[in-house]
């Protein structure tokens, strides 16, 4: 796919979600929850740092009309180890998700400590009804985590495991 379908992808109103014995569907990854929101040419990390400070601005100022996404297409990953550099520096608060073959970047802004609080709160009830069900030591939270996929890499915010499952060096 190249950046010129990615930008004129067509948005449905019921998605199918993707199914463990149906092929991937690339284009609900490339859609879901991302109605609106406009695909940028990646140009460079500086470019890339002055966007995703551009929406904090908007955040900062009450302005949360355009959402917290913002997609990036013909990001390499070359410039995805760019990306990684600069999060590690400056944007420690960015979840994203990359798609290798499309070479798409989405990038989730943490907009405020309220959703930090409300994933952390979410991970506290679910661990007191695992304790209430007698599972005391059945989940382990292992916080926020990079996963590496087939096509891509996705961020999650909070991530659990089940005690039992041994841990993989690559998550």
């Amino acid at each position: 796919m190249t950046s010129q379908q990615v930008t004129n992808v067509s948005i449905s109103s019921t998605l199918p979600t993707p199914g463990n014995s149906a092929p991937l569907d690339m284009q609900y990854y490339l859609t879901a929850g991302l109605e609106g929101v406009e695909r940028q040419q990646y140009r460079s990390i500086r470019s890339f740092s002055k966007a995703i400070d551009s929406l904090h601005d908007k955040f900062d100022s009450g302005d949360w009309s355009g959402g917290q996404y913002l997609v990036f297409v013909a990001v390499t990953q070359a410039h995805l180890a760019d990306i990684e550099r600069l999060r590690e520096r400056r944007h420690k608060g960015l979840c994203i998700m990359y798609l290798k073959s499309e070479e798409v970047l989405v990038v989730k802004i943490i907009p405020s400590a309220v959703q930090e609080m409300v994933h952390r709160e979410f991970g506290s009830m679910l661990r007191d009804k695992t304790h209430q069900m007698g599972l005391r030591h059945g989940l382990c939270d292992i916080g926020r985590t990079t996963f590496e996929g087939i096509i891509g890499q996705k961020d999650s915010d909070s991530t659990f495991k089940p005690s039992v499952r041994r841990m993989r060096a690559n998550l």
